[in-house]
Formats: C-alpha cells, sequence, structure tokens
C-alpha cells in the first residue's frame, strides 16, 4: 500500500508556486520531491502534486492520498465539473484508472499531520528557492 502526501503552494494567486510530494509505501519513506512550478494558482499547484506522486509509484498499487486541497479531492473523486484547469483534471482523472484502488483523505492544512506539514515544508521551498535565483 502507498501512502501519498500532497500539498501545493504559492506566493500570491496566482504567482511563484511549488509542489511538495511525500512518498510512502507500507509506511517506510520512499520518496520526498519538490520542484517549482513557475506562475501558477494553488488549485494547479495541489493538483500538480497528485499528478506528480502518482508518475511516480507503479501502476496497479493501491494507493491513499493525503492531500488538504478541498477543490483538488472534489474535483478528482466527488465528480466536481471542472470550470478551470480542465486539461490538468482530465489528465490525473486518466491517469487514476491505471491503479487498483486510489483512497482520497482530506487533512487539515498546516496542522499537526507530520506527512501534510513535510509536504508543504516542500512545496514553501520549492518556490522560495526560485525566488532567491538571480
Amino acid at each position: 500500500m502507498y501512502e501519498i502526501y500532497t500539498d501545493g503552494a504559492c506566493s500570491g494567486n496566482p504567482g511563484p508556486a511549488g509542489v511538495g510530494v511525500i512518498i510512502a509505501k507500507d509506511k517506510k519513506l520512499m520518496a520526498q520531491i519538490s520542484y517549482y512550478l513557475g506562475d501558477a494558482t494553488n488549485n494547479i499547484a495541489d493538483l500538480e502534486s497528485i499528478r506528480v506522486g502518482l508518475n511516480n509509484i507503479p501502476e496497479k498499487s493501491n494507493v491513499t492520498i493525503y492531500s488538504d486541497s478541498t477543490y483538488a479531492i472534489g474535483m478528482l473523486s466527488k465528480n466536481w465539473k471542472a470550470k478551470a484547469n480542465v486539461g490538468l483534471v482530465l489528465d490525473i482523472l486518466a491517469l487514476m484508472t491505471k491503479f487498483e484502488k486510489i483512497k482520497f483523505v482530506k487533512v487539515k492544512g498546516h496542522s499537526t499531520n507530520k506527512g501534510n506539514q513535510a509536504a508543504d515544508h516542500l512545496a514553501v521551498k520549492a518556490y522560495m528557492k526560485k525566488d532567491l535565483e538571480i
């Protein structure tokens, strides 16, 4: 069983954005992923973090995705209709069909959930690092 903790962050909305992803298998840390997206909205960063997580685990796996984004979870698991970010949402929905089982868990952002805190730290670090480049 894979667990993916995801978070996106941006400075301004839209603004410089980053992705943070923590991947664990059977409670063992497998990967930490952090990168700069460029200018994007927080919703795009949250969705992209989920796509990155799924792209970094084997297909046909069982996976639980932890996110503090009501928007991302709604778009991907509750049949909300996308008015923005349609291509990104459709790409992730297609990617999701390659997995045996996907469960989404809504976590409270900026709280005591260590996985979410770590993903948030990676996402913020990603856009802050870009802000420091000259």
